[in-house]
């Protein structure tokens, strides 16, 4: 079993267009991830498990709120954020009650700034069914120990904030 190595620089990418872009890989033996490390796939003919060497600054995990006044108080909120130059991607989990979603997003970094497009969860990630926010999208500011800004969607229509720290 082998995984891929991927590098920060490198001039021989061959995967335009995702995270891999730029970088060097090389195939080495699997091995148990540490600290270090960050996971991603690389979008090709034969997807592959690829192990970052590693950490950007946004990378890792933020706990705080995602208020939603469309839906009563706020939820409980952990965001799982990676960082590849000035894309952002990951997910988070909400929780308020029994109720709970989790959702995956995708952005850019500029600044000191964050916009993220928000997914619908799937099925599986939404078990009680709750209703959902559609179109979401977040403008978030601050620093890799704390982020704060609004979301809007296209059927919440009071919108809501999110209040984040590591």
């Amino acid at each position: 079993m082998t995984a891929r190595i991927q590098g920060h620089e490198g001039r021989n990418a061959k995967h335009k267009g995702d995270c891999s872009a730029g970088r060097e890989a090389e195939t080495v033996p699997a091995r148990f991830l540490t600290g270090n490390d960050r996971v991603g796939i690389l979008a090709s003919d034969d997807q592959r498990l690829v192990y970052l060497k590693g950490q950007q600054p946004f990378d890792g995990a933020m706990s705080g709120s995602l208020s939603n006044p469309d839906s009563g108080g706020p939820w409980s909120a952990v965001f799982y954020l990676t960082q590849c130059n000035s894309t952002i991607r990951g997910s988070y989990s909400i929780v308020r009650g029994s109720d709970s979603q989790k959702r995956r997003f995708s952005g850019t970094l500029s600044g000191a700034g964050i916009s993220l497009d928000i997914t619908a969860p799937y099925a599986y990630e939404n078990p009680s069914g709750t209703g959902f926010c559609a179109g979401m999208t977040a403008q978030l500011t601050g620093t890799r120990d704390a982020l704060t800004g609004t979301w809007r969607s296209s059927n919440c229509v009071q919108g809501g904030a999110i209040q984040l720290k590591r």
